[in-house]
């Protein structure tokens, strides 16, 4: 065989398999959120809240507070 046909195949070896591999990774969404202080409860209450919903709904979050 030619050297450039070993290299075509082995392109799309890899191409297929990478192909494969990335499409059966599962994919989730990241959702972040800031809130302004943790001094007042309303805003402990408000992360713990959002965190439920969000992962209640499939999605990956992490909250910040400024």
């Amino acid at each position: 065989m030619n050297f450039k046909k070993v290299l075509i195949i082995f392109a799309l070896v890899l191409f297929i398999f990478g192909f494969i591999f990335t499409s059966c990774q599962k994919k989730t969404t990241a959702v972040g959120i800031v809130l302004p202080t943790k001094d007042e409860p309303r805003w402990i209450q408000d992360q713990t809240r959002f965190l439920d919903a969000l992962k209640n709904a499939g999605f990956s979050a992490k909250v910040l507070f400024s």
